[in-house]
C-alpha cells in the first residue's frame, strides 16, 4: 500500500498542473482580460521609409487587410540596433484598427509591421470601470489614473494600449481611433483638441499617451501622442511670426527624457502656427534649420500646421530639414481616396445599368449615401442624370417614402434624449462659417457655457454643425452640461459633427421636417446668433409657429444688435403698413452679449419684466 502513495502523488501533481494550465488559458481569453497580443501599429502618413515604399497600405481598403506581401520584411529601427525578428500578431476584437491581420497562434504564422523604435509589441485592453484602470495603470501613475477615471465616466468604457518597451518600462495609451469626442479628454487644452482635430483629417489612427508622473523622482515628462509608428508632442506657437525655436525647444525636452526613460528612438514634433492660414515653407524650414544647427535632436520630423494647411519637414543625412516627399498626401490618404474613387465608379455603373428601373436607381444611390456620406456632395452632380427624382423635369411624384427611416427618426432621438437624463433644451443658431476665435463665436461659446453652468440640467441644442453651432456646443461640453447635436445630412454640403456633442446625443436625420420637430419639441428657448439662409429659416419657422399658436411660447433671443437691425425694421415697416400685428415685435428680443442673453432668459422664464 505504503509503496503506491509516490505513484499517487505524481498523478496528482500532474493532473493539477494541466488543470491550472487550462484555467490559465481560458482566463487569458475570457470577457475580462483581453487576449494579450503583440502588435505592429501602421503608419498613418508620415513618409515611408524607403524599405516600405511602394508596399500596400496596412490598412486594406475593405477593413480586411491583406498582409501576405508583408512576411519577411524588416522591422524599422531609426538607428537602435534592435532584432529584426518578426513579431507574432493575434488580433483580438478590440483592435481591429491596428491594421493587422489575425493569425491563429496555433498556425505559427508571423507578420512584420513597423512599430516606434524600441517598442516589442502593443497589448490592447478594454477598460470599463474603474477596476480596471487600477489593474491596468501603476499606482504611482496618479495623474493617469485620475484621469482616466474621469474619461470613464465621461465616455464609457475605453480601449486602453499598453506598449511593451524593450527598455522595461511600459506605456499607455488611450486609442482615440474612430472616436472624436475622446479629442476632449479630460486635461487636454483647447489649442490640443483643436489640433487633434486637424491631425486627423490626415492621420485616422491617433492614441493619447497618458502621463507617466509619479513613476520616479525627477521625472514623468510625457510626449501627447503616439502618431503612426512614432511619439509625438504637440506645440502651439500663438503668434504672428514663425518664431518656432521656443516650442522646439520644450518638445525636445520632453522628446529626449521620455525616449530616454523608455529607450526609443526618434520622435515627432508637431506645431501649430496659430494666426497663420497657411503654412510660410521657406521661412520655416530657414528658422527651424538654424534653430535645429549642430544640435543633437531626438526627433527627425516636425509637422507645421497653419488653418486646415499641414506641411511635414524631415531631416536629412546632412542634419538639414526640409520638405519631406509626398508628405501632401500621405499614403493612408492615397489608399483612402483610391477606394473613394472606386467606390464612385462603381456607383455610377450600376445606376446606368439600371437607368430603365427608376426605383432600382433610387434605392442604389440611398444605400450609397448611407455607406459613403463624405462622397455625396461631390458626386451629386454626376448622380442627377440618373435618378428620376433629381433631374430638372423631375415628375410630379414624390421620391419614395422610407417609412422606417422616418418613424426611427422620430422614437430614437427621443429614447436616447430621455435616457440622457434631458427633459428640456435651449437651441442655439447660427452660421456655420463663422469662424473660430471670432467675436460671435466666443459670444456663443460663452452662452453654451452660461447654460452649462446655471441651466439647472437645461442641455444645450444646435443643428451640430461648425461655426456658431461648434462654439455653442463648445462652451456646454467644456463646461459639463449636457451638449446635443440634430445634424441635418444634406447632399450638396457634406460636413462632420462637431467635437463637442455629448457622446450618444449627436442625431443624424434625413428628413428636415422630422429634425425641426425635435429641435422645437425640447427647446424650452430658441437662441440666434448672426448667420444666412438656414438661420433665418429656423427663426422665421419659430416666430410662425408661435404667433399661429401651434408652439406654446418660448423667449426668443437675437444676439448682435447691429446684425439684427435690419430685420428689426423689416418686422416694424410690415407692422406699421398692417401687414403684422404690433404685438408680434415683442416675440422676440434683441441684446448684444451672451450674458445679456442669458439674463434675458432667465427674467422671461421667471415672469418678470427685463
Amino acid at each position: 500500500m505504503s509503496s503506491r502513495w509516490p505513484l499517487i502523488l505524481s498523478a496528482f501533481l500532474l493532473l493539477n498542473a494541466s488543470v491550472a494550465s487550462g484555467m490559465g488559458e481560458e482566463a487569458r481569453s475570457g470577457p475580462e482580460a483581453e487576449p494579450p497580443a503583440a502588435f505592429g501599429a501602421a503608419p498613418e502618413g508620415l513618409p515611408l521609409a524607403p524599405e516600405l515604399a511602394g508596399s500596400p497600405s496596412l490598412s486594406g481598403l475593405s477593413g480586411q487587410p491583406d498582409l501576405s506581401e508583408l512576411h519577411g520584411l524588416p522591422r524599422r529601427t531609426r538607428g537602435l540596433d534592435l532584432p529584426q525578428a518578426s513579431l507574432p500578431v493575434t488580433a483580438g476584437p478590440e483592435a481591429p484598427w491596428l491594421g493587422i491581420a489575425a493569425v491563429p497562434p496555433a498556425s505559427g504564422k508571423a507578420v512584420s509591421a513597423p512599430l516606434p523604435a524600441g517598442v516589442s509589441g502593443v497589448v490592447v485592453h478594454k477598460i470599463r470601470n474603474r477596476d480596471d484602470a487600477n489593474r491596468r495603470v501603476p499606482a504611482r501613475w496618479h495623474e493617469a489614473r485620475a484621469l482616466l477615471k474621469r474619461a470613464l465616466k465621461r465616455f464609457g468604457p475605453l480601449r486602453l494600449l499598453e506598449y511593451q518597451c524593450l527598455s522595461g518600462q511600459p506605456m499607455l495609451a488611450v486609442d482615440l481611433s474612430d472616436r472624436p469626442e475622446l479629442f476632449a479628454f479630460p486635461g487636454l487644452d483647447a489649442h490640443e483638441i483643436e489640433m487633434l482635430r486637424k491631425l486627423r483629417s490626415h492621420y485616422p489612427r491617433l492614441a493619447l499617451l497618458l502621463p507617466e508622473s509619479g513613476e520616479m523622482p525627477g521625472s514623468g515628462k510625457t510626449p501627447d501622442l503616439v502618431l503612426g509608428d512614432r511619439i509625438a508632442e504637440l506645440k502651439a506657437r500663438r503668434s504672428n511670426t514663425t518664431d518656432i525655436g521656443a516650442p522646439l525647444h520644450d518638445a525636445e525636452a520632453q522628446l529626449r527624457e521620455h525616449a530616454e526613460r523608455h529607450g526609443l528612438g526618434q520622435g515627432v514634433v508637431v506645431i501649430e502656427l496659430t494666426t497663420f492660414k497657411a503654412v510660410p515653407v521657406e521661412e520655416v524650414r530657414q528658422k527651424l534649420n538654424r534653430w535645429s544647427s549642430e544640435r543633437p535632436l531626438h526627433f527627425d520630423h516636425v509637422l507645421i500646421l497653419a488653418g486646415d494647411d499641414l506641411k511635414i519637414f524631415e531631416r536629412g543625412q546632412d542634419g538639414a530639414f526640409r520638405l519631406a516627399r509626398g508628405q501632401e498626401l500621405p499614403a493612408a490618404a492615397v489608399a483612402g481616396r483610391a477606394a473613394d474613387a472606386r467606390a464612385g465608379r462603381r456607383l455610377l455603373s450600376e445606376l446606368g445599368a439600371n437607368a430603365d428601373h427608376p426605383e432600382r436607381a433610387w434605392q442604389i444611390w440611398q444605400a450609397f449615401r448611407r455607406e459613403h456620406p463624405e462622397q455625396v456632395g461631390e458626386l451629386w452632380p454626376q448622380v442627377q442624370r440618373f435618378l428620376p427624382f433629381a433631374g430638372p423635369l423631375a415628375p410630379a411624384s414624390p421620391p419614395p417614402l422610407d417609412s422606417e427611416r422616418l418613424l426611427n427618426e422620430y422614437l430614437e432621438p427621443e429614447r436616447l434624449l430621455r435616457e440622457g437624463g434631458v427633459q428640456a433644451a435651449v437651441f442655439v443658431s447660427g452660421g456655420a462659417s463663422v469662424a473660430r476665435g471670432s467675436r460671435y463665436y466666443e459670444e456663443a461659446r460663452r452662452f453654451g457655457e452660461l447654460v452649462a453652468r446655471y441651466g439647472q440640467g437645461l442641455a444645450l441644442a444646435t443643428g451640430g454643425g461648425p461655426g456658431i453651432m461648434e462654439a455653442a456646443n463648445r462652451g456646454a461640453f467644456e463646461a459639463g452640461g449636457p451638449s446635443v447635436g440634430f445634424r441635418i445630412i444634406l447632399p450638396a454640403f457634406v460636413e462632420e459633427p462637431n467635437l463637442y456633442i455629448t457622446p450618444g446625443l449627436n442625431f443624424d436625420f434625413d428628413n428636415f421636417q422630422m429634425r425641426k420637430l425635435h429641435l422645437l419639441r425640447w427647446a424650452s428657448a430658441v437662441v440666434c446668433f448672426p448667420g444666412a439662409f438656414g438661420t433665418l429659416d429656423e427663426l422665421s419657422e419659430v416666430l410662425t409657429l408661435a404667433q399661429t399658436g401651434k408652439l406654446s411660447p418660448v423667449p426668443i433671443i437675437l444676439v448682435g444688435e447691429r446684425e439684427w437691425k435690419d430685420l428689426d425694421q423689416f418686422f416694424r415697416r410690415a407692422a406699421a403698413k398692417g401687414r403684422l400685428s404690433a404685438g408680434n415685435l415683442e416675440r422676440y428680443t434683441i441684446v448684444e452679449t451672451a450674458e445679456q442673453a442669458w439674463l434675458e432668459l432667465v427674467s422671461l422664464w421667471r415672469g418678470r419684466p427685463s
